[in-house]
């Protein structure tokens, strides 16, 4: 197991993409006129794109796509050893992919969509996440 100087369990990749499986809100972070917004956002990851519900005419739809977002998911209300966090930065594009579209539409994220919604799909280039080590005696 490795740690780096915060006590916090580094993970690889795939463990990251594993644990995006689990919540279905996590934070979308863009650029809006030149100024950084962190926004929450129902989610689902279908193994290959970060799907992001948002309503179709909102501060998300209209500066994401084509744009490079960070993505931020975790677990903070389990055990205190169950805490984690990954955090995703790639580039996000509007996507009328039925199959991306009901995978959202079929997810728990599904509770929070607007109507009517438009789904980002968010190609996760770098992913980074750890587990936060309990800080013990």
């Amino acid at each position: 197991m490795k740690f780096d100087p915060q006590r916090q369990q580094v993970l690889g990749r795939d463990a990251c993409l594993g644990l995006l499986g689990g919540p279905t809100l996590g934070r979308i972070a863009l650029s809006v006129r030149a100024l950084p917004m962190i926004l929450p956002v129902p989610y689902h990851f279908d193994g290959q794109d970060i799907l992001l519900g948002t309503g179709r005419d909102t501060t998300v739809a209209r500066a994401a796509p084509g744009a490079i977002v960070a993505f931020e998911a975790g677990q903070f209300d389990a055990r205190p050893e169950d805490w984690w966090t990954v955090s995703v930065t790639g580039p996000a594009r509007l996507t009328e992919d039925p199959a991306q579209i009901a995978a959202l539409r079929g997810s728990l994220a599904a509770h929070w969509l607007p109507d009517p919604f438009a789904v980002l799909a968010l190609e996760p280039t770098v992913v980074s996440g750890c587990r936060l080590a309990l800080l013990g005696p």
